[in-house]
């Protein structure tokens, strides 16, 4: 018998409270919180969720520069005449849809995949991933980066090709490669995406590229869903791929994620009250997502919703990795957008090893994933 609660009454977090009738059914201060007024307090009390901002429209804008002042004026006339605003995006659509000749000079395409082929944006009414082009476009220019001729590119986690449509349409003289671990996506964007190159990937490195093919790599939203030894390993291998003073722009999930979530109640307010009860207590956050395997059919070991701070890019990659630029929430009022530098090797061609980060990868995979 237990000498403090000989009765066996429910006990609250508190050891010391304790519900006087026996079977009483007992629900925790987390399920007594769903106001979502509440829990926003509460969230703006532990973290400081950032503003965000919208990304300056360079892609677009640059795609767009191709047009005479007379094609551009007729456009935007013929937008404001169904009662629409002409900005730079709304312009590009409606140029490549109603004006075939317009569409050639823009190098835009309107082939949009069926279905049953996976991209984020469903609209027919599309050209590609017009937000995420500009996104990444305004973010290199914030460090002095871009997009430059005849060098080459990755966009890892591709999907069928959205945002790789936009960028070579505003870079055209730079070479653009993708690779996705969904095999339908890639065929579609093979067959329907001139001058790119496409390649299906393994759920894990290595990709089939040499050392050093890639000026620079975009991955929009792909850490945000890696879990801590998945997620080193793919830096380690984009370090491999990416060139010496080359970089690597990506989104996560960081603290705002929380906040965001709770405001467009996404989650169910446990949900949470438990991402910000761990991001307060980590840097690093896992929540799982989906069992055995994710809706397209890939294994969701080590897969699922993860939200991380600068402070855990700081500690794991900072050997091999310079931030050069970091944009919280700026990616749609949610994400974090970072911009990493690889760092040159030292004299005599070794780099200076991440001890921590190799050890961290042995125990995970039992070797060490990288160049040395």
């Amino acid at each position: 018998m237990n000498q403090r609660n000989p009765y066996g009454h429910e006990v609250s977090f508190d050891q010391h409270v304790w519900l006087p009738t026996a079977g009483q059914t007992y629900r925790s201060v987390v399920d007594l919180i769903d106001d979502r007024e509440t829990i926003d307090r509460l969230i703006k009390r532990h973290i400081k969720p950032a503003p965000g901002r919208d990304p300056e429209p360079l892609a677009t804008r640059r795609i767009l520069s191709r047009l005479s002042e007379d094609e551009l004026m007729l456009v935007q006339r013929a937008i404001e005449a169904r009662g629409e605003q002409a900005y730079s995006q709304n312009m590009l659509v409606f140029a490549s849809f109603h004006y075939p000749e317009l569409r050639i000079k823009l190098g835009t395409s309107i082939e949009n995949p069926p279905d049953h082929i996976h991209r984020m944006q469903k609209s027919d009414y599309y050209i590609g991933d017009m937000y995420s082009a500009d996104l990444i476009e305004s973010s290199l220019a914030r460090c002095n980066l871009g997009l430059d001729p005849g060098c080459a590119y990755l966009d890892f986690g591709c999907s069928s090709g959205s945002l790789i449509r936009v960028l070579q349409a505003a870079a055209p003289e730079a070479s653009f490669h993708g690779v996705d671990p969904v095999p339908s996506s890639i065929e579609w964007a093979s067959q329907n995406i001139e001058r790119a190159t496409f390649a299906v990937s393994n759920i894990s490195p290595p990709l089939s590229y040499e050392s050093g093919t890639f000026r620079g790599v975009t991955a929009i939203s792909i850490w945000s869903h890696l879990g801590q030894s998945e997620a080193l390993a793919w830096f380690n291998e984009m370090y491999r791929v990416i060139e010496p003073d080359g970089w690597l722009l990506f989104t996560a999930h960081g603290e705002t994620s929380i906040y965001y979530y709770n405001a467009i109640e996404l989650f169910a307010p446990r949900r949470i009250l438990a991402l910000l009860e761990a991001i307060v207590n980590s840097d690093f956050v896992f929540e799982e997502v989906y069992l055995g395997k994710s809706p397209e059919g890939l294994s969701a070991a080590g897969y699922g919703n993860v939200y991380f701070r600068r402070a855990w890019i700081e500690r794991w990659l900072g050997d091999k990795w310079e931030i050069v630029y970091f944009g919280e929430a700026e990616n749609q009022r949610n994400q974090d957008v970072y911009v990493l530098r690889k760092r040159r090797a030292e004299a005599g061609g070794s780099l200076r090893a991440s001890r921590s980060t190799d050890s961290f990868l042995r125990r995970a995979y039992g070797w060490c994933f990288g160049s040395k």
